[in-house]
């Protein structure tokens, strides 16, 4: 994967993560794997959960349903 992350603290103690090119993102907790190309965002909690959901401009592939 070619692409880039960026990790930024926000003032409210949650915590935004930036992809863009091409990325694969892989969490256990969801349970899914994606390959997004483009530009995404997804923003997490102090405790980890998710505030925000993968959201972006580009394209999305869903791993996971390919591999059932």
């Amino acid at each position: 994967m070619t692409g880039s992350l960026h990790i930024n603290p926000l003032p409210n103690g949650d915590t935004e993560i930036v992809f863009e090119g091409n990325n694969a993102i892989v969490n256990d907790f969801e349970l899914f794997f994606v390959f997004p190309s483009g530009r995404f965002t997804q923003i997490f909690g102090r405790d980890g959960t998710i505030i925000q959901d993968l959201e972006g401009n580009g394209r999305r592939v869903d791993v996971c349903p390919l591999l059932a």
